[in-house]
């Protein structure tokens, strides 16, 4: 099969990361693959592609600039078309929007995958999903909680949802960790951990709030942040203001955050809303025990209890308690660790997204 792949961006993220892997796995089984950006800005997952030989085509659609945005788009339709994809596969919004287009005007199959459930203000993009729902043969979402959330909001699309879960590659490569250097003031000490991109979405300052609370019960305990975004400056203001330069440290983007995982005693995902959490299953895989906001997707990996925990969202009160819980009852969280890797193992492999994606590929371009 030849087959597109389209993406808003290809910064370091979790949508981002399954159109890396989904791509790499096709060409490794034989098949033509290519990777359409709609902005028009290097990221490291563009990189990754370009080093893998995997041509990516960088669309620039700036919404600043009509005139070239038009010019730009039809490129990007006489592309399709020139190529002859057997299947164009869009994911996120920006890039079904270019998809789509690109069908309507005579271009290829067009499935998409919703990667997120959407509570920011954004009703046209429902609007867009509703009259062009006829445009795709397919739209994946990557929960149940997606699914149900887009059954709502694109009624038109209701027939044509399904849903295939992320997946994670657990079999890695083992991980030096003399590599990994840490701040003395919180080495010896019981480390929690987050990794996202610094953005509201990912409920941060939330986090920094529980672990401030945490903080002023003397217990020793510090706390490490992964990640690079527009929050990094209200973090580090926080931080600062409530003197927790040395117990709290923004880590900036790793491309690796395996080497840190495993420098945590536990892994905390504050998330306002999230698609699926993938994060959270790669932190179980490496035997942390997780706490997550109960929003959306995450109780989809995670039972209360058994498999790890869960609070309320935005409540840095009920968040500081589950942390709290877990750092006094290590032995216990343990046993939950073990349980929620085993879950994880079970259910989110790399190998099953990527055969009930092939799947429907196939049966995509065979439904003439």
């Amino acid at each position: 099969m030849k087959i597109l792949q389209i993406s808003t961006e290809l910064v370091h993220s979790g949508a981002e990361r399954i159109v890396y892997d989904l791509s790499c796995f096709l060409q490794e089984n034989g098949h033509q693959v290519q990777v359409a950006c709609v902005k028009d800005t290097r990221g490291e997952v563009g990189d990754w592609l370009e080093n893998k030989k995997i041509p990516v085509y960088w669309v620039d659609l700036s919404y600043r600039k009509p005139i070239k945005l038009i010019i730009n788009l039809v490129k990007f339709i006489q592309f399709v078309r020139r190529e002859k994809f057997d299947l164009v596969h869009a994911h996120q919004f920006h890039a079904n929007v270019i998809g789509r287009l690109a069908r309507f005007f005579g271009g290829s199959k067009v499935v998409s995958t919703v990667h997120l459930v959407e509570r920011r203000w954004r009703p046209w993009h429902f609007i867009f999903d509703s009259l062009t729902a006829f445009l795709c043969v397919k739209e994946i979402c990557v929960s149940h909680a997606v699914l149900e959330f887009t059954a709502q909001k694109v009624p038109f699309m209701k027939k044509k949802l399904l849903v295939i879960y992320n997946g994670v590659q657990f079999e890695r490569e083992s991980v030096n960790l003399t590599k990994v250097s840490l701040p003395e003031s919180i080495s010896n000490k019981f480390i929690f951990g987050a990794v996202g991109r610094l953005t509201q979405q990912k409920g941060f300052i939330h986090l920094l709030d529980a672990f401030l609370r945490l903080q002023q019960k003397k217990h020793e305990m510090g706390l490490i942040i992964i990640g690079e975004g527009p929050e990094r400056i209200r973090l580090q203001k926080f931080i600062e203001e409530n003197g927790l330069e040395k117990s709290v440290v923004l880590l900036g983007y790793q491309k690796s955050p395996d080497f840190f995982y495993q420098k945590m005693n536990a892994f905390v995902m504050p998330s306002l809303f999230e698609g699926f959490g993938l994060v959270a299953v790669e932190a179980m895989h490496f035997g942390l025990p997780v706490i997550a906001t109960q929003v959306d997707s995450l109780p989809e990996i995670i039972q209360d209890g058994v498999t790890g925990y869960l609070c309320p969202s935005k409540n840095a009160r009920a968040l500081a308690d589950v942390m709290e819980k877990v750092f006094l009852n290590q032995e216990h969280s343990k046993n939950i660790a073990l349980a929620g890797q085993k879950f994880v193992h079970e259910n989110f492999p790399l190998s099953k997204m990527f055969q009930e994606h092939l799947e429907l590929y196939e049966a995509v371009v065979c439904n003439k």
